[in-house]
């Protein structure tokens, strides 16, 4: 005699072997409760009952990564990755503006009728104004 179901999605989640076991499959905290036989002949009989519980066990924890913290790590990695890419991109900006501006320096120096003037004196030749000194290159 197989067994009789209340509803037809119960036929994918329980079911009963030869020695009547219920077998619950992919079991979750919603099938947690106190199952009972019944036998359906006149009168019914009920037996005592079969409580299903879950124990979470420590052991399990430690070996899973929870979604959370494998987002924060993942998010820390190209954050640093985006850091370090940066820091490139300016050294080199950096760099290729120096070499820039040695070889204008340079090619000025070498021709004898170009002179490099720094004005660094303000109106009235007082003070020094850094602020306004300007680098002016003068050729004949």
């Amino acid at each position: 005699m197989g067994a009789k179901y209340a509803n037809s999605n119960f036929k994918l989640k329980y079911s009963l072997n030869a020695n009547s076991c219920l077998v619950v499959k992919h079991i979750s905290t919603d099938e947690l409760g106190i199952y009972y036989c019944v036998k359906t002949s006149e009168p019914l009989k009920f037996s005592n009952g079969t409580e299903i519980y879950i124990t979470v066990s420590n052991d399990a924890s430690q070996y899973e990564i929870p979604w959370s913290n494998l987002t924060i790590i993942t998010s820390v990695l190209l954050n640093v990755l985006l850091i370090i890419a940066l820091t490139g991109m300016v050294k080199s900006y950096i760099d290729i503006t120096g070499r820039t501006k040695n070889n204008t320096v340079a090619q000025n120096s070498n021709n004898s009728k170009c002179a490099e003037v720094d004005l660094f004196m303000c109106p009235g030749n007082t003070r020094l104004c850094p602020e306004q000194s300007t680098t002016v290159f003068y050729c004949q």
